[in-house]
């Protein structure tokens, strides 16, 4: 029978019996060698040795089905500059659509001017022939304003915006776009003073306007109220109009039904798509009207317009 010498146990305190001679073939009991952990995944218990020098924090099984988790997580898409896979994350909102290399390199070929009408930043490539005085979007708005500056006697065509109160939302996006393109429209909030005779003012205002576009809805047209006195006053004005002029635009707002004292003029509805570019044709159609009215208008008897 081999010797045997008494060390302590690393893990009780305890005497251990170690063979003599080779002092280091054990450290602990049996039951003190292994110890229980939980899992950092499932949170089950998990045996660990206290020799082991890098224990493990979960289960392979529990590894294994986590990775397989993140790997169904991610997916590649081609860099929009280099076409290298990007790797990207299903949960993330707004996706890197290059690589922060291939942006940072593709951003020094760039410069930043200022839009000559917003005064917002755009990118200028430093070898471009062509330098953008606009945005895209404000190209149209800058022309029309240069337009109207290098113009001043020629009068913008007075369009009067016959409305209900509670359409007034959709009232101030139409005002907005036609000013934008170069019309003078007229709305109560826009141009009544404190003060004024409303009713007074807004009676003048469509007696002096080229043309008066009722703004029908649903709404609007089973509301009785002051709307409806303004639609029978452009009414009376429209009948003093010259033929073939146009001055009443009924203009539908959403789906509704257009009242029968209006359905002699043809509507156009607004929330189609091409229904702001049919009103823009009957509002320039009005507007060379004008243009034609007032040259003939200067020209000396048997003279003909060219």
């Amino acid at each position: 029978m081999p010797d045997f010498d008494t060390i302590t146990c690393g893990a009780c305190g305890r005497d251990l019996a170690v063979p003599k001679g080779n002092p280091d073939s054990l450290r602990y009991h049996r039951g003190c060698a292994w110890y229980e952990m939980p899992c950092e995944i499932c949170s089950k218990p998990m045996r660990r040795h206290r020799d082991w020098d890098t224990p493990p924090r979960a289960h392979k099984a529990c590894k294994d089905a986590a990775k397989a988790e993140r790997a169904a997580a991610w997916y590649e898409l081609p860099c929009a500059i280099c076409l290298d896979p990007i790797q990207i994350h299903r949960e993330w909102i707004n996706p890197p659509r290059a690589h922060k290399t291939c942006k940072e390199a593709a951003d020094a070929q760039f410069s930043l001017k200022s839009c000559e009408y917003c005064g917002g930043p755009i990118r200028v490539h430093v070898h471009a022939v062509k330098v953008p005085k606009y945005h895209p979007k404000c190209e149209p708005k800058a022309l029309a304003a240069a337009r109207r500056i290098s113009e001043p006697d020629q009068p913008r065509l007075t369009v009067f915006l016959c409305h209900s109160s509670g359409d007034k939302p959709k009232i101030g996006n139409l005002y907005k776009r036609l000013r934008d393109d170069g019309f003078a429209p007229w709305l109560d909030e826009e141009e009544l003073l404190p003060g004024q005779d409303w009713n007074h003012e807004i009676t003048k205002a469509v007696r002096s306007s080229h043309v008066v576009v009722v703004c029908l809805s649903s709404g609007s047209t089973a509301k009785t109220g002051y709307v409806q006195k303004e639609i029978k006053y452009a009414l009376d004005v429209a009948g003093e109009q010259p033929e073939g002029a146009i001055f009443l635009i009924p203009l539908k707002l959403e789906e509704c039904d257009v009242p029968s004292r209006l359905q002699r003029w043809q509507w156009v509805q607004l929330f189609e798509a091409s229904g702001y570019d049919r009103l823009l044709r009957a509002l320039k159609a009005r507007q060379e009207y004008e243009r034609t009215t007032a040259l003939v208008r200067g020209l000396p008897k048997n003279s003909e317009v060219v």
